[in-house]
């Protein structure tokens, strides 16, 4: 077991010569639209309403229609001033706030008078945003959260998490192929299938799992004005995604010059030791930056910058089952069964116990290492009002990552060396043609460069199994592998460029935007899985004979790992929301997206088109395009009474919503590029049956042993996604809403992903094999034929609330509860690889019913709460501001803020990795049955999950009768508070020094992982 949190404390030292403030970004933009009227409801055709963007002074202006209505697409995020007149009435004014992506509705009513007259001021504007516009269902992350909340790392992805329907997948492996950083599952669907998005431009990586540093994190706090999550429902213009669109707008200066610097510090010293840890690790982590923004030209140009630096080193305890000291011995060896010599020093590479079990082969092995880390982040940004029809912005953003760090599967004998760099460009222009059509055209190119190998390591040489490497790696049933990462090295170098053009008309009631998106991939892969060679081994004792089930290796000569991929993506869409009644929105949108079959530049294109075949067949296509029909319709209302009563309270108080859109997932490389590697002519793994341990060598050389291959579907159908949603918001009151109602999705043609060349099964279910002891496969021609398929289903459904309290006061709060169940065939097409909670691949490639379960981040119950309060004392608050300098000094300028996070378990499968039914494979997944007489799986005690004596092995030549992920992992509660002292440097409040203590999982309650996949072999 692993413990996933510890209680740790950070103190931050952060200096703000000003608050950089919010400044407008094209791209990332907002609508605000309404209707003028008199005090007697009817409606005022020809008044003029102005809109001035606060920060930079711009301005733009409008005139109601026929029906006094009035429309401003492509807002400036941020504060506005909103100023409406018409003759013989007085002018009305108020404050807005938008965010990125809102589209805001605001009715104005003017009151009879003159010009001449005062500015009537429109107080007690709502601040809490009832949508009453759109039926998609998401959550903004403002800045004020972004700022004040707790951040472990400064990585604002975990933002995302406090949103209804999202939930961490906690069992992720989380290495170079399956992405590092939170993977989040929203509202059921695949960690895979989210869009991360900079400022509207892609920037995930060529495999498509996070936007995560070598670390994991998603850094760049500094740089972040805010970001929406959308989790459902979303509009046509949003692409490439069947789950969550996090979009990310950045912040650009403004007509004040404004800058910051900062320290985060965190110490072993400040840390509690963990539930494992013999002595408590040493910490130190230095986390330091700084960004400035301002006018290059007043009212004109604008520039913000903003660097941040990382340089860690984290002591991490492990825990793993090894063989006893009286097991290496050979006190557990058949009768008459001895050492073979050759062994030995191999058997050194395990780790001797430090918790011996006298009696038994199963042992402890307690110790600590050091993972190092660096990360440096820069982000530059320039924004020109060309014209009063024009405006432009440019923005480059640059990760450079490293990590040294032990790979899950492995022993810190053998630590990897991974590193990350990653570019990221936007340009983007804006185009106001009239007030009712605007035009936002952006070009984006992203490079990432995620890369793992083995760390150099000494006195491993003449341990090789195949000449020319170092040791290769070794499984033996029960225990954790040992030896070089069977995996690295590895990279995935992606270039790619995108052109995407949004085009706004504002025709009376309807909104219309109609866009495209053009991206070209350029892929440089290199894989090299199992050239060093891997033995698979049944039992420790006969490891110590020097006996195998197998070993697969690289075949000499047959080593090239390296392929070039390129494709295109296209997309294409039209949106109306359309007001079709004073309380009645109607958003109805259509995308249609296609993606070509990717070109291997070098030509090495091969792929097993039918499991009968011979051998691979090489040439294009790699497969047949399925995502020429990809048509996707989105379509959703919203009603909100404009009458007052007490049930909805009055105009703009509630709306009912729902919608159901179809999102389709492209076919790009994060599904087929892993299964292009390992095929003839150009890489041959050789799989050889009972070979002799460690001496396999000269059998390799000869050209023994059956090939193993990956291929992919030759005709498979798009996968997509079904989206739907009902639900209610309702504002209690102006400063306080409530959201609450159902969610669901469906999953259609899901990847998954078996070896499909196992036996022949002597019943229809597929669940009974001749009880043999060497099975023979459908095609003999191969060993493992591990083939990615399209036909997996999933299944969705929750019910949320949530309740925001927008900042008054001093105070802010949101919380988000769901209850949801998630079920699916398999929950990645990259199988045990990405999670690991015992699912590998599917059980039965012929019957994927029987993998049919709780998909592997299924969270029942998840509930998430986060809050700022100010102490209303000192200078900017509402009292104490003219208190004397030492009051205000010690009382004044506290906040506390804190996130509370409480999950239940996700699920987890007990299983066993040898060939017990005779199905011919051990590649996929292998379950046992339930012990005579027990119905139910309990767990022994909060450190034991389950009794393995509760299981039984099938018979021979059956399959194991235990579902998929039946037994529900332990729960997860934190809390992490922050308490933050400003200095004040200045009577306005405008610069100060500002420490900050941060507690993570203040009280040290002990949240345990899922098992490794060795403790979860019965």
């Amino acid at each position: 077991m692993t413990l996933t949190t510890r209680r740790r404390f950070a103190l931050v030292v952060l200096l703000a010569l000003a608050g950089v403030s919010p400044a407008a970004a094209q791209n990332r933009s907002a609508t605000l639209s309404g209707i003028v009227k008199d005090s007697t409801g009817a409606v005022l055709s020809g008044a003029t309403v102005t809109v001035r963007v606060v920060a930079t002074n711009e301005q733009r202006q409008t005139v109601t229609d026929d029906h006094g209505r009035y429309a401003f697409p492509n807002l400036d995020i941020g504060q506005l001033d909103v100023t409406a007149d018409f003759v013989g009435f007085q002018p009305a004014r108020f404050a807005l706030e938008l965010s990125v992506g809102q589209n805001a509705q605001r009715d104005i009513t003017l009151q009879p008078g003159t010009i001449a007259e005062s500015i009537s001021v429109i107080a007690g504007a709502p601040q809490i945003a009832v949508e009453t516009r759109s039926s998609t269902f998401g959550q903004l992350v403002s800045r004020s959260q972004i700022e004040s909340l707790p951040l472990n790392g400064r990585d604002f992805s975990q933002l995302i998490l406090l949103q209804p329907g999202t939930t961490q997948a906690r069992s992720d492996v989380g290495d170079i192929l399956t992405g590092k950083g939170s993977k989040v599952s929203v509202h059921g669907a695949r960690t895979a299938q989210n869009a991360y998005m900079l400022d509207g431009t892609d920037i995930l990586d060529a495999l498509g799992r996070s936007a995560g540093s070598a670390q994991g994190l998603v850094s760049g706090i500094e740089s972040v004005q805010e970001f929406t999550v959308l989790t459902n429902t979303y509009s046509a213009e949003y692409g490439r995604a069947a789950g969550g669109v996090f979009n990310i707008a950045t912040r650009s200066g403004t007509n004040a010059l404004r800058g910051s610097a900062f320290e985060f510090f965190r110490h072993s010293a400040l840390d509690s030791s963990n539930f494992f840890d013999v002595k408590k690790p040493a910490f130190t982590r230095h986390q330091y930056g700084g960004s400035a923004g301002g006018p290059i030209a007043q009212n004109r140009t604008f520039f913000f910058g903003a660097f941040e630096g990382l340089r860690e080193h984290l002591g991490l305890t492990q825990v793993e089952p090894v063989p006893s000291t009286a097991a290496r011995s050979g006190a557990f060896l058949p009768a008459g069964a001895r050492i073979n010599p050759a062994v030995l020093p191999y058997l050194d590479l395990i780790p001797i116990p430090t918790i011996d079990n006298p009696t038994g082969e199963k042992a402890l092995w307690q110790a600590q290492f050091t993972q190092r880390s660096k990360l440096s982040t820069f982000n530059g940004r320039v924004d020109v009002n060309l014209s009063r029809a024009d405006s432009l912005f440019a923005r480059y953003t640059q990760n450079d990552s490293e990590l040294f760090f032990i790979n899950s599967e492995t022993f810190p004998t053998f630590p990897n060396h991974g590193q990350n760099n990653q570019k990221f460009l936007t340009i983007s222009e804006t185009r106001i043609f009239s007030n009712n059509v605007v035009n936002s055209l952006r070009y984006a190119y992203n490079r990432t460069t995620p890369r793992e190998e083995p760390a150099p390591i000494n006195g491993y040489e003449n341990l090789a199994f195949i000449p020319g490497q170092i040791v290769g790696d070794i499984f033996i049933s029960g225990y954790k592998r040992f030896g070089s990462d069977r995996n690295t090295p590895r990279s995935f170098y992606q270039n790619v460029n995108q052109v995407a053009d949004d085009l706004t008309v504002v025709r009376g009631a309807h909104a219309l935007k109609f866009g495209g998106n053009l991206q070209h991939f350029d892929i440089l892969g290199n894989s090299s899985s199992r050239n060093r060679g891997e033995f698979t081994i049944n039992t420790f004792s006969d490891f110590l004979q020097g006996r195998s089930r197998d070993f697969s290796g690289l075949a000499p000569g047959q080593d090239d790992t390296v392929r070039h991929h390129t494709q295109w993506l296209v997309g294409v869409y039209a949106q109306d929301d359309w007001r079709a009644l004073t309380d009645l929105t109607v958003n109805a949108g259509l995308r249609y997206e296609i993606v070509t079959v990717p070109n291997e530049v070098d030509g090495k294109i091969t792929n097993v088109r039918s499991l009968a075949d011979p051998k691979a067949t090489l040439g294009a296509p790699l497969f047949n395009n399925p995502s020429l029909h990809n048509v996707a319709p989105r379509m959703g209302f919203v009603y909100s009474p404009s009458r007052k009563s007490r049930l909805t309270g009055g105009p703009n108080a509630t709306s009912v919503r729902g919608g159901f859109g179809l999102y389709y997932e492209p076919l790009l490389y994060s599904t087929y590029g892993n299964m292009t590697f390992k095929h003839e002519p150009y890489f041959k793994q050789v799989r050889i049956t009972n070979a002799p341990f460690p001496n396999v060598y000269p059998l390799l050389a000869s050209g023994q042993g059956l090939i193993d291959t990956f291929a992919i579907e030759f005709s498979p159908k798009s996968t997509y996604v079904e989206q739907y949603n009902l639900n209610i918001q309702r504002a209690i009151s102006s400063k306080l809403m409530i959201t609450t109602g159902y969610v669901g999705s469906r999953g259609v043609h899901l990847w998954r992903e078996s070896d499909f060349n196992t036996a022949t099964a002597l019943n229809p279910e597929d669940t009974l094999f001749a009880p043999v002891a060497t099975p023979v496969r459908r095609n003999p021609n191969f060993a493992n034929i591990r083939l990615k398929v399209a036909d997996g289903d999933s299944f969705y459904n929750a019910w949320l609330v949530s309740l925001q309290a927008r900042p008054a006061r001093g105070v802010q709060a949101q919380l988000s509860y769901t209850l949801a169940k998630s079920v699916d065939d398999q929950s990645s097409a990259l199988g045990r690889n990405e999670f690991a909670n015992g699912q590998a691949r599917t059980v039965d490639p012929y019957n994927k019913r029987l993998n049919r379960g709780l998909s592997d981040f299924d969270v029942r119950h998840n509930l998430s709460v986060n809050f700022t309060c100010e102490i209303p004392y000192g200078a900017g608050r509402a009292h104490g501001a003219g208190a004397p300098p030492v009051a205000q000094a010690i009382l004044g300028g506290w906040q506390i803020s804190g996130i509370l996070t409480a999950q239940s378990g996700i699920p987890l499968t007990p299983i066993y990795t040898f060939d017990q039914d005779r199905d011919a494979t051990t590649d996929n997944e292998q379950r046992p049955n339930l012990a005579p007489g027990v119905t139910t799986i309990a767990p022994v005690s909060r450190t034991q999950l389950f009794d393995p004596n509760v299981f039984v092995l099938p018979p021979v030549g059956s399959r194991g009768t235990l579902g998929r992920n039946v037994i529900t992992g332990p729960s997860l509660v934190t809390f992490d508070p922050s308490l933050t002292k400003s200095f004040f440097l200045d009577k306005a409040a405008k610069r100060a020094a500002q420490l900050r203590i941060e507690v993570f999982n203040a009280f040290n309650r002990v949240n345990f992982g899922i098992p490794s996949i060795a403790n979860l072999t019965v």
